[in-house]
């Protein structure tokens, strides 16, 4: 009897776990809204869709500089800033977490790829260093911080960040103009996208 209890409760523990595993639309549920996979460009690295702006930061090093008129996406920590370039989207209060870009809420219609270009362009953010890190974050309490993603075509993304406790040199020189600048283009194209 109890041999075939023991096995009973194993066939009811595969159902379950069987129940449990995700389905091919479904995403990991987290609470947060994700991409569906675009069955015409999905790579997966390690289980994970590295064109989902959920796992972008998860995504392999750009090897070369891109075009910018490759960029499909952009996240800028500084200002909150995330467009989905390539989708047409663009997040109103993106979250970002350990893979990436999150949201609790639908993605707005975005349809400024010119601008935002315009932007990247004339503050030649492709020239900046990589990394502006003075000092490990976990050296200290008050500081600051930064990073931009910018995803391509290929799914490659090249990545900018300065985490520090100098402000004159945890920046690239001309950041506060264009964080605020890209700012000011965010809040523009949320409203519009609310229209």
């Amino acid at each position: 009897m109890k041999r075939h209890y023991y096995l009973f409760s194993i066939i009811i523990l595969c159902l379950i776990l069987v129940g449990c595993k995700d389905t091919k639309d479904e995403n990991i549920n987290d609470g947060a809204i994700h991409e569906k996979p675009d069955t015409k460009k999905e790579e997966v690295v390690d289980g994970m869709d590295i064109f989902d702006f959920y796992f972008i930061n998860r995504a392999p090093k750009a090897s070369k500089k891109h075009p910018l008129d490759e960029l499909i996406k952009i996240y800028f920590s500084s200002k909150g800033v995330a467009i989905d370039v390539e989708n047409q989207e663009i997040i109103e209060a993106p979250r970002f977490a350990t893979n990436g870009v999150a949201t609790f809420e639908e993605p707005l219609p975005f349809n400024d790829k010119e601008g935002l270009l315009e932007i990247l362009e004339k503050h030649n953010v492709q020239d900046w260093k990589d990394d502006y890190t003075t000092e490990d974050p976990d050296s200290y309490q008050d500081g600051y911080g930064w990073m931009m993603l910018l995803q391509f075509e290929d799914g490659t993304i090249e990545r900018y960040k300065g985490n520090g406790t100098d402000k004159v040199t945890v920046f690239p020189e001309n950041f506060d103009e264009f964080a605020e600048e890209m700012e000011v283009f965010k809040m523009d194209k949320i409203e519009e996208g609310k229209e």
